[in-house]
C-alpha cells in the first residue's frame, strides 16, 4: 500500500477496514458458535436472541409469529448475526483509520478491542442469565462460558489485526496482497460455514408439524407426528443418563430427590391420556396432539416432600434454564404428573426427555421439559415466558378444528364426510356443531370418540353431508357442558392463546 496522509483517509481505505472487522466478527462468531457445541458453553447468540424478545413488544412478536410461523426464530437469528457482523464492521473501519493515525500499534489496540468485547460479553451473560434462570451458571457453567467467550474475543482481535497490519505494511506488495486476501476469504469461509450451519440446524429443527394431510385425527397422535415447540435456537443435549434424578426443594417439609427407580416403584405410577396445546397454535393450527403417558401424579411427590404452609407455587426448571410457575393447587391435582413415557416408548428427547412435567388444561408452556428440579415458594413466581408479557393463567381456551376436507378442495357432489377434533382443557364438551353456509345455520356433529368425564382430551367428531354445486364454507365450533358455544371472537395467540372458529372453504362440482 501507498503512504497515505493519515489526516485524509480514502473511503475505499475505511471499506476495506469494516470488510475485516465483518471477518473478524464472522469468526468470533463461528468461535462461539463452536464453543457452545463444544463444551456445553451458554450460547452468547441465544442470550442476545433472549434479551431481544424480552424487550419486544408482544405485539410485535405476535405479529412476526403470524408472518413468520414456525421460521421466526430462524429469521430473529439470522438478523442478530447481520446485526453483530454490522457492529464488527463498525469497529473494523474505526481500527484501520486509528492504525494509520498511529503506526505500530495495531497489536496493543486489537487486545484493548477484544478486552473490551470479552467483558461485554460476559458482563451481558452475567446480568441477563443471571436474572432470567438462576443456578444456569453453577456446576462449571460460568467457566466453561467465560473461556469460549475469552478465546472468542482473542480471535476477533487476531484477525482484525493481523489483516489490517498486512494491509498496511508497504514490503513486498504481491506476497501482501496474496497473505491479506487468503487470510480474509479463509476466516470469511470459516466463519460463513459456522454460523451458516448455525442458522440452518435452527431453519431445519424438528417440529413434526405436517398436518393431517387431509385426514381424520387419530386418537392417540403418534410420537413422530406429535409438535414440537421449544423456547431454544438448539436443544439441550440429553447426558442425564439411565440413573437421572428429580429434585423437590424450596417451601417443603423434607427436601427430596427422586431416582428414576424410585419413582417406577412408587404407587400410582402408570399410564394416562391427556392432550398437550400449544399457546402458539393458530385457529385451525396443528401444534396440539394427545398421547399416552407414563409417570406418576405430581402430588403423590409433594405429599412424600410435605407442601410447606404459604406455598403458592411451584417453580419447575429445566436443563435449557427453561422455567415457568404453576399454582399449588393445580400441581395437587390428580391430573398433573411427572412423565418419564410417550406412547409406549422412553419419552423422546425433543419432548424433554428424560423427565417432563405435564400439566393437562395449561397450555404447553406450563408443562416444563429436560426437568430437574421442582421449588415450592409463597412467591407469584413468573418464569420464561410469563416475564415476556405471556399468560401467567394459561387455561386452554375452547377450540375445534376440521381435519377433512381440506381447505380449498374441490369434492363431488353428494356425501362429504366432515371431521376434526374438539378440544376445552379442563372443561367437557358435550356437543360439536358444523355449519355449511359460513355460519348461518347449525347441525350437530356425531362426536366418535368422548373421553371419560375428568380425563383431559380432545374429542373427535364426524358430520355427513348432502353436499349440492357451488361454493360452501364450512364452519366448526364446540358447544360445551354447561351450554356455554365456543367464542367466535378473534383473537390471536399471543397473549394468552388464539380464539375464533375455524373455516374453510371447499367447491363441491
Amino acid at each position: 500500500m501507498t503512504a497515505t496522509d493519515p489526516n485524509h483517509i480514502p473511503a475505499h481505505t475505511r471499506w476495506i477496514g469494516r470488510l475485516f472487522g465483518a471477518v473478524a466478527m464472522l469468526a468470533m462468531l463461528a468461535v462461539v458458535v463452536l464453543g457452545r457445541l463444544l463444551s456445553g458453553s451458554i450460547s452468547l447468540l441465544g442470550t442476545i436472541a433472549d434479551a431481544l424478545l424480552l424487550a419486544m413488544p408482544i405485539s410485535v412478536f405476535s405479529w412476526l409469529l403470524d408472518l413468520l410461523g414456525t421460521q421466526a426464530k430462524t429469521l430473529l437469528l439470522a438478523g442478530l448475526v447481520v446485526l453483530l457482523v454490522l457492529i464488527g464492521a463498525w469497529i473494523g473501519g474505526r481500527f484501520i483509520v486509528d492504525s494509520l493515525r498511529e503506526p505500530g500499534r495495531a497489536g496493543a489496540r486489537a487486545s484493548i478491542v477484544s478486552l473490551v468485547l470479552f467483558l461485554c460479553s460476559i458482563g451481558f451473560i452475567l446480568l441477563f442469565v443471571n436474572a432470567q434462570t438462576p443456578g444456569v451458571l453453577t456446576n462449571g457453567g460460568f467457566l466453561r462460558t467465560s473461556i469460549t467467550l475469552g478465546i472468542a474475543a482473542i480471535v476477533f482481535g487476531i484477525v482484525l489485526a493481523g489483516l489490517t497490519t498486512l494491509y498496511l505494511v508497504e514490503e513486498r506488495p504481491d506476497r501482501r496482497r496474496f497473505l491479506v486476501w487468503g487470510g480474509t476469504a479463509i476466516a470469511g469461509l470459516f466463519g460463513l460455514v459456522t454460523v451458516g450451519q448455525e442458522i440452518g440446524r435452527v431453519a431445519t429443527r424438528k417440529t413434526n408439524v405436517t398436518g393431517t394431510g387431509g385426514k381424520l385425527s387419530s386418537t392417540i397422535t403418534p410420537n413422530d407426528d406429535f409438535y414440537i415447540v421449544s423456547k431454544n435456537f438448539v436443544d439441550p443435549q440429553n447426558d442425564r443418563g439411565p440413573d437421572w434424578t428429580i429434585s423437590i426443594t424450596g417451601l417443603v417439609d423434607h427436601e427430596l430427590t427422586f431416582s428414576r427407580a424410585d419413582l417406577e416403584a412408587m404407587e400410582g405410577a402408570g399410564t394416562f391420556t391427556s392432550t398437550q396445546l400449544c399457546i402458539s397454535n393458530p385457529v385451525g393450527g396443528d401444534l396440539i396432539g394427545t398421547a399416552e403417558w407414563t409417570g406418576i401424579p405430581l402430588s403423590a411427590l409433594l405429599d412424600q416432600a410435605g407442601v410447606g404452609e404459604g406455598a403458592y407455587k411451584v417453580i419447575f426448571e429445566g436443563t435449557d434454564g427453561y422455567t415457568t410457575g404453576v399454582p399449588v393447587d393445580r400441581v395437587m391435582r390428580a391430573a398433573s404428573h411427572l412423565v418419564w413415557g410417550m406412547n409406549g416408548a422412553p419419552l423422546p428427547h425433543e419432548h424433554g426427555a428424560p423427565v417432563r412435567a405435564i400439566i393437562p388444561g395449561l397450555y404447553g408452556m406450563k408443562s416444563a421439559k429436560w426437568l430437574t428440579k421442582m421449588t415450592l415458594t409463597k412467591d407469584d413466581y413468573k418464569g420464561y415466558w410469563e416475564t415476556r408479557n405471556w399468560t401467567d393463567e394459561a387455561t386452554v381456551k375452547t377450540m375445534s378444528r376440521i381435519d377433512t376436507p381440506s381447505d380449498h378442495d374441490v369434492l363431488p357432489a353428494g356425501p362429504v364426510d366432515i371431521g376434526g377434533i374438539a378440544f376445552a382443557g379442563d372443561e367437557r364438551i358435550s356437543a360439536v356443531e358444523v355449519s355449511t353456509d359460513n355460519g348461518a345455520t347449525w347441525q350437530k356433529a356425531e362426536i366418535r370418540e368422548n373421553p371419560a368425564p375428568g380425563s383431559v382430551e380432545w374429542v373427535i367428531w364426524t358430520f355427513r353431508w348432502q353436499a349440492t354445486s357451488g361454493a360452501h364454507v364450512l364452519v366448526v365450533r364446540a358447544v360445551l357442558a354447561d351450554g356455554s358455544v365456543q367464542t367466535d371472537q378473534k383473537a390471536s395467540e399471543l397473549p394468552d392463546g388464539a380464539s375464533g372458529w375455524h373455516r374453510i372453504t371447499v367447491g363441491i362440482a
